[in-house]
């Protein structure tokens, strides 16, 4: 309810001119593991101008040193992938042996929902599947972007949230959160939306 900002902000700041996260820093997902904080984020950098995500961690949520191999994830083929603009706001589970990495791609016109793994927190595969969720049908409230993932899995279900945008009614940049879900719910149909 009530939050005090530290005095030794900001824990982290862009890197040297040249850099791929020169420019500006945006969201993060913290963990611990190991003993340690690992914090992912995604970056603007000049070099390759576009948002591609990497990694800091620290022993004490304060002092942050930089992967070596950053980024982590980087940006696809303009011409073959659709997460070469933008790949962001990433959210991490672990699923037996393996890190899911949840993220969007933005690739010009839409945002959509993908999917990477690792077994060390390092090395990342993209799915073959991306984008695991696309935008929807035009005049949906989807339609436009289906991003900024946040995953939450309560008695065998995994909550899927995302922000939405798309159209509703008069309103062509209607903003609103989404909800998938890994199997379907008690009294949902595909396509029914909750009142």
């Amino acid at each position: 309810m009530h939050w005090t900002k530290a005095s030794f902000n900001p824990i982290h700041l862009p890197g040297p001119k040249g850099t791929w996260n020169d420019d500006c820093l945006y969201k993060v997902f913290v963990l611990k593991h190991e003993g340690r904080y690992w914090m992912f984020y995604n970056a603007y950098g000049t070099p390759d101008r576009c948002e591609q995500i990497g990694l800091a961690t620290s022993n004490d949520l304060r002092e942050w040193r930089e992967h070596p191999d950053n980024p982590l994830l980087r940006r696809g083929d303009a011409e073959k992938d659709r997460d070469h603009l933008i790949i962001g706001d990433p959210w991490i589970v672990k699923r037996g042996d393996l890190w899911e990495m949840y993220y969007f791609g933005f690739d010009g016109r839409h945002a959509r929902e993908n999917l990477a793994t690792s077994s060390d927190l390092i090395h990342w595969t993209k799915s073959p599947f991306n984008p695991i969720m696309d935008a929807g049908p035009a005049g949906s409230y989807d339609s436009v972007h289906c991003h900024k993932p946040c995953l939450v899995e309560k008695d065998g279900v995994v909550y899927h949230f995302f922000t939405a945008v798309g159209v509703r009614g008069e309103n062509p940049d209607y903003r609103a959160i989404g909800l998938a879900t890994s199997r379907r719910l008690p009294g949902w149909s595909i396509g029914s939306s909750a009142k």
